[in-house]
């Protein structure tokens, strides 16, 4: 007995509820837009397009010469996680305490061996391709909020 052979011996009940399980695995993929749910998942936020611009807010240190310094996420949010650091930044400028954010980091950064002597809470936009290709500088730069570091 082959495999359709095995399949008959199931009965018309049984055969009739495996397709059904099988069309309802299978629908997500056929949905549009792609839907990222149980019990297919396709993912569309790796897959959706993308603008070609991304905007970055982030704290940054300036150093004598006016350079931009990175900081850790240690010096922007006390953490080591770096998504702890990014969500700090934004939440700072969405609550318009993009000031008080730069003291604190100003604090932290005194308290290291970092050659920043500044703060700046900043939004910056880049071209994305470019970026990858190496060119690092920002399309637009909003800067939120300065302050100097304590020494």
């Amino acid at each position: 007995m082959g495999p359709w052979g095995a399949l008959r011996s199931l009965g018309p009940a049984r055969i009739v509820v495996s397709v059904a399980l099988m069309a309802a695995l299978l629908w997500p993929m056929l949905r549009t837009p792609p839907v990222d749910s149980f019990p297919l998942s396709n993912y569309p936020m790796f897959s959706a397009p993308r603008g070609l611009t991304s905007t970055v807010s982030v704290a940054v240190g300036i150093d004598a010469e006016g350079t931009s310094v990175t900081l850790s996420p240690e010096s922007i949010a006390g953490s080591d996680q770096v998504i702890h650091a990014a969500r700090a930044v934004i939440a700072a400028i969405r609550a318009d305490s993009a000031n008080a954010l730069c003291r604190e980091v100003a604090g932290r950064v005194a308290g290291s061996s970092s050659p920043a002597v500044g703060i700046e809470i900043v939004t910056e936009e880049f071209d994305s391709i470019a970026w990858f290709e190496g060119d690092r500088v920002p399309e637009s730069r909003q800067v939120h909020a300065e302050c100097p570091v304590p020494r």
